[in-house]
Order: C-alpha cells, then sequence, then structure tokens
C-alpha cells in the first residue's frame, strides 16, 4: 500500500504476514517534511499480497523521530 505525509508519497509498504507470522515492521529513512505544522500520514489499502486470502490491515503503532 502507498504510504503518504502531507499528501506527499514516501513509499509504497506490502505487510503481508504467512500463517503465525506478527509484528511486521518497515522503517523508512531520509524523508524530509519542508513545511512546519501539522501532517496527515496517510496508509491507504489498494490490493494485496497474491499469497494473502483477504485485504486487512491493522496498525499497532507509528513511531516519528525529529533528526534536523
Amino acid at each position: 500500500f502507498p504510504v503518504t505525509i502531507g499528501g506527499v508519497s514516501v513509499g509504497t509498504t506490502d505487510c503481508y504476514a504467512g500463517a503465525g507470522s506478527y509484528n511486521n515492521n518497515d522503517t523508512y529513512t531520509g524523508l524530509v517534511v519542508a513545511t512546519s505544522g501539522k501532517k496527515t500520514v496517510s496508509l491507504k489499502v489498494n490490493g494485496k499480497n497474491a499469497a494473502s486470502s483477504d485485504y486487512i490491515l491493522s496498525i499497532n503503532e507509528l513511531m516519528f523521530w525529529r533528526t534536523a
């Protein structure tokens, strides 16, 4: 699925987890948010992994660090 911050694409993620697999993680680095203020983070399920039988996305946590 595509991931955007403030309407700007930062990448895509495939969160498919096979049977017995949990807590899949993805990390994006080197992102620059050019302006200050509140931003909307958007995660949009737009398909599924070919091995998956359903369209389910569960987000437990999003973490952000300011580095500059």
